[in-house]
C-alpha cells in the first residue's frame, strides 16, 4: 500500500499590485459622452496566508488510486491613497476561501480506465457564486500506444453553475 500526505503552509506578503483609482470624469470632445477613467495604479498592498492538503493512497495492487485535497486561501488587501476600496474588496472576492476535491481512479483489464472527482468549491462574493458541488466522470480507453478515446462528463450534478 502507498499512501503519502503533503500539507504546505504559505505566506506571502506583496506590495506595489495593480489596481485601479478613478480619476477626474470629463465630457468626450466633440461628443455628449461622460467618460469616467480607471488608471491602472500598483498602489495595493496585502498579504496573503494558506494551506494546502494532499493525500494519495494506493492498494497494494496498485489498481486504484483515491486522492483528496483541500486548500484554504485568506487574502487581506489594502488599498492605497486615492484607491477606491470597493474595487480592493471586490479583488479578495475573486477567490474562494475553501475548495476540496476527491478524486478516484480505477485500472481496469484491456487499457480502458475508469475515473470520478467530485468537487467543492466556495462561494465568491465578487463576482457573486453560490459554493458548488460538482462530479465529473471519464471512461477512456487506449486504443493503441499513446493514442486514447475517452468519453467525458463534467459538472454533472447540476444543470448549469458558473
Amino acid at each position: 500500500m502507498t499512501s503519502y500526505w503533503i500539507l504546505p503552509l504559505n505566506y506571502n506578503d506583496y506590495a506595489d499590485l495593480r489596481t485601479g483609482r478613478f480619476a477626474l470624469p470629463f465630457q468626450e470632445e466633440g461628443t455628449q459622452y461622460l467618460v469616467l477613467p480607471l488608471d491602472l495604479v500598483n498602489l495595493m498592498t496585502g498579504k496573503t496566508y494558506g494551506i494546502e492538503a494532499v493525500s494519495d493512497w494506493r492498494p497494494p495492487q496498485k489498481r486504484w488510486r483515491l486522492r483528496a485535497a483541500y486548500t484554504f486561501l485568506k487574502m487581506q488587501l489594502h488599498a492605497g491613497p486615492g484607491v477606491d476600496q470597493e474595487l480592493v474588496s471586490s479583488a479578495v472576492g475573486e477567490s474562494p476561501q475553501h475548495q476540496f476535491y476527491v478524486w478516484s481512479s480505477i485500472d481496469l483489464p484491456n487499457r480502458v480506465w475508469l475515473d470520478g472527482l467530485v468537487r467543492y468549491v466556495d462561494r465568491l462574493s465578487t463576482p457573486a457564486f453560490d459554493s458548488y458541488v460538482e462530479f465529473d466522470a471519464r471512461l477512456a480507453w487506449e486504443a493503441v500506444d499513446k493514442v486514447e478515446v475517452a468519453l467525458v462528463g463534467r459538472n454533472l450534478l447540476a444543470a448549469q453553475h458558473p
